[in-house]
């Protein structure tokens, strides 16, 4: 029920913020922009609906901290997939992100 009713609201943030954009969309013209558009909603109801049950599990500063590792795994990816390029400054961070999230998983 958090899932369905967290994808409502942020589906109504789009319809007020991003009228504009959503003007623009070429709906019919490419049916694969409706399945993006699917897929992100279907992913918001799943981690509404997740993260109630990680917190339950674990603790909302472990909901935080995996949240924060998402973006060390986004530069890994990008690094192997794309060749990108990163400063030092973000590598130290995602390290140190990853070093948290160890640490706390490790200690009880």
């Amino acid at each position: 029920m958090v899932g369905l009713f967290g994808a409502l609201v942020t589906a109504v943030q789009v319809a007020i913020f991003e009228r504009q954009a959503l003007a623009a969309v070429p709906w019919m013209s490419r049916p694969v922009v409706l399945g993006f558009y699917g897929g992100f909603a279907a992913a918001l109801v799943l981690f509404y609906s997740l993260a109630p049950l990680m917190i339950r599990l674990g603790s909302a500063l472990l909901l935080n901290i995996s949240l924060l590792s998402a973006n060390a795994y986004s530069m890994l990816a990008g690094f192997f997939l794309f060749q990108q390029r990163f400063s030092w400054p973000y590598l130290v961070t995602s390290l140190v992100i990853l070093l948290g999230a160890s640490l706390f998983q490790w200690r009880p």
